[in-house]
């Protein structure tokens, strides 16, 4: 943990792998104002030496992603940079409010603009800093709000979104699967085989040919 306002400088004796993660002073008064209402940010004068198993964390699922950038999803890559910025605020300041600003969730309106603005861009990345934006709220705030209204946070419900506009193009159409990887936002057919396989258990195939078998002996069943 390194305050860069004191150019400090770091020897290291052996060649190493790391991720860096860079927080502009202007940030943490931005999200500190927003979700707490505090007016001044103070940083505790950083120790010399300095683990923190969170920022760790944190740091190794941002090397995940980077490490597959055809597969990331900014939402995601958002909703890390809040947590950072949250785990900052409370850990590091030398007087932080304990206590979020008291709020609810989305109202109807918000709620059903976001959805749409996600649902429009399942092809697509967008991130939270613009949906926060069509609903007149701030990044944390909108966050927050979005998963207490919909039991998930953004990142999450897109995901689910995906999974569940797939399985309708599955149904519906004759579009092979790298089509109907591209319309829902994934990479190529490998992503939204792995992708799909971990939402619903089998691959897209499969699970294709299964329900148009279950829907055709249904119908024929019907019909007797």
């Amino acid at each position: 943990m390194l305050d860069l306002s004191e150019a400090p400088t770091v020897t290291l004796h052996s060649p190493l792998n790391s991720v860096r993660l860079y927080v502009p002073r202007l940030a943490i008064q931005d999200f500190a104002r927003e979700e707490y209402g505090a007016r001044e940010v103070y940083l505790k004068p950083p120790q010399r030496i300095m683990r923190d198993p969170i920022l760790h964390h944190l740091g190794s699922c941002l090397r995940a992603l980077l490490e597959h950038p055809e597969e990331s999803n900014f939402l995601l890559v958002d909703h890390i940079a809040l947590s950072l910025q949250s785990h900052l605020y409370q850990s590091y300041l030398t007087t932080p409010s304990r206590t979020p600003n008291a709020r609810g969730g989305l109202t109807p309106w918000q709620e059903s603009r976001a959805k749409e603005a996600m649902d429009a861009a399942l092809d697509k990345e967008i991130s939270i800093a613009q949906l926060a934006l069509d609903c007149g709220l701030s990044a944390g705030h909108f966050a927050r709000a979005f998963r207490q209204s919909t039991g998930y946070p953004p990142h999450r419900w897109l995901l689910r979104r995906r999974i569940e506009r797939a399985q309708d193009l599955l149904l519906t159409t004759d579009k092979t699967l790298a089509e109907i990887a591209s319309a829902c936002g994934y990479s190529n057919q490998s992503h939204l085989t792995r992708a799909f396989g971990q939402a619903v258990g089998i691959s897209p195939g499969l699970w294709r040919r299964t329900k148009r078998a279950y829907d055709q002996e249904s119908l024929i069943t019907s019909r007797r």
